[in-house]
């Protein structure tokens, strides 16, 4: 089980702006049901008991590169094939093998 601090500044309308050490993240809902965007970007949701505090908390979608630019795969155009020679060493050829 892993803690967590955050400070809860509740907004008209059931949004809430949650403040973590990691940013500000939003939430909305009423009642039993939140969902809600982490300071990360993460967006998630949870069922709750009302009075009770327990609370079940799910991540809705993948998590994000923090930070970084999704790597997007490039397409190198085809090599032309030369008439050059194969600059690796040739293997040696060896004689096969006797019968006894």
């Amino acid at each position: 089980m892993a803690w967590r601090w955050f400070q809860r500044i509740r907004l008209p309308f059931g949004i809430n702006a949650n403040l973590s050490k990691g940013g500000v993240g939003w939430s909305w809902g009423l009642g039993f049901i939140r969902w809600g965007v982490s300071p990360y970007g993460r967006k998630w949701v949870s069922f709750g008991l009302p009075g009770t505090g327990f609370r079940i908390f799910k991540y809705v979608d993948e998590f994000p590169l923090i930070g970084k630019k999704k790597q997007q795969k490039t397409q190198h155009p085809p090599t032309q094939q030369s008439n050059t020679v194969n600059p690796l060493p040739q293997r040696k050829k060896y004689p096969p093998l006797r019968k006894k």
